[in-house]
């Protein structure tokens, strides 16, 4: 028996629609959106035009987007970034996401990345983002997926 993902819950000046295949209940569905344009992203999803969970674990039986595997594989990362970026960065515009094949994410555009507490602790225009989970510099790329054979697919 296949269970309904989409629902919607109209207001009186607002609909709110949940969606079952990008969920996976992180609590920032109002405040991690943007205009995003994610490469391959299935055009039956709206939802995905302004906001996404990306795996970055590598485990995702969904990749590139999350569903929780993380939990399952023991995946922990607890969200301090070390460096600080550029803060005069611009707002808004939109974010380009690409997926290097056995690699990185790679984003462009005007991007903040925040620690675990909600700290604004990196601005930029370009990352390349971890997501086989072995990288020494999270949630930055170190190049660690050619050492432990991550694919993408």
């Amino acid at each position: 028996m296949s269970r309904k993902s989409l629902f919607e819950y109209k207001g009186k000046q607002a609909t709110v629609t949940w969606d079952g295949k990008l969920c996976i209940h992180i609590g920032e569905c109002g405040r991690a959106k943007g205009d995003l344009a994610i490469e391959g992203a299935p055009t039956e999803v709206p939802g995905l035009k302004f906001r996404a969970a990306l795996c970055r674990c590598g485990q995702s039986k969904n990749k590139p987007y999350c569903d929780n595997s993380h939990e399952s594989a023991g995946f922990q990362d607890y969200g301090a970034v070390g460096e600080r970026g550029d803060a005069a960065n611009d707002n808004g515009g939109t974010l380009q996401i690409n997926f290097a094949k056995d690699g990185p994410v790679l984003v462009n555009g005007n991007l903040c990345v925040k620690s675990a507490s909600g700290r604004e602790a990196w601005h930029g225009k370009r990352a390349a983002l971890c997501r086989c989970g072995a990288s020494n510099n999270k949630p930055f790329c170190d190049s660690q997926h050619k050492k432990i054979g991550f694919k993408s697919d």
